[in-house]
């Protein structure tokens, strides 16, 4: 059958073929989801600030932040969004839904939400700037920001359909 044929084709090229079954799927919710199924979706709709490479996870690189630099004495960091970024609805991606989305992952203390533990606040610079607060600088959050569970969401179209960024 397909599975024999694709078998063959792995042995004749040395690669490994490996089945996954989809069936851990308990909410493609990026705030809520911790399995290991959804990932590999949500990487496919939603965008987050910084993003990392499978070659290369320690190099953070630009998502929907152009740039980013330390700021108060190394506590926060400032992510300037890309200029004229938009949501598949065609929303502009702004500060405020950088704020609504880390909000949300962190106050709905689902399962994803211990990647918020070091998130002190995030706070509106202007439209396209948001600061984020760490509780302690010594700890990571930069390359935390590159999972799936900070997508940015289009805050004004969940909360249409009733998402909420409180606890």
């Amino acid at each position: 059958g397909k599975n024999d044929l694709g078998a063959a084709q792995a042995a004749d090229k040395k690669v490994l073929v490996v089945g996954r079954d989809a069936s851990d799927i308990r909410t493609l919710d990026p705030a809520r989801q911790a399995e290991t199924t959804p990932p590999m979706i949500l990487r496919a709709v939603y965008d987050t600030l910084v993003t990392v490479t499978p070659d290369d996870y320690n190099q953070v690189k630009p998502m929907l932040a152009d740039r980013w630099e330390l700021a108060d004495g190394g506590q926060s960091w400032v992510f300037h969004l890309h200029p004229g970024a938009k949501f598949a609805s065609g929303n502009p991606v702004t500060a405020d839904d950088v704020k609504f989305s880390i909000d949300r992952l962190k106050n709905l203390k689902d399962q994803p939400a211990y990647l918020a533990d070091n998130m002190a606040e995030a706070i509106v610079v202007d439209p396209v700037t948001v600061k984020v607060k760490m509780v302690d600088k010594d700890q990571p959050l930069l390359r935390f920001l590159a999972s799936v569970s900070y997508s940015i969401l289009d805050s004004k179209l969940v909360q249409a359909h009733g998402a909420v960024s409180t606890p």
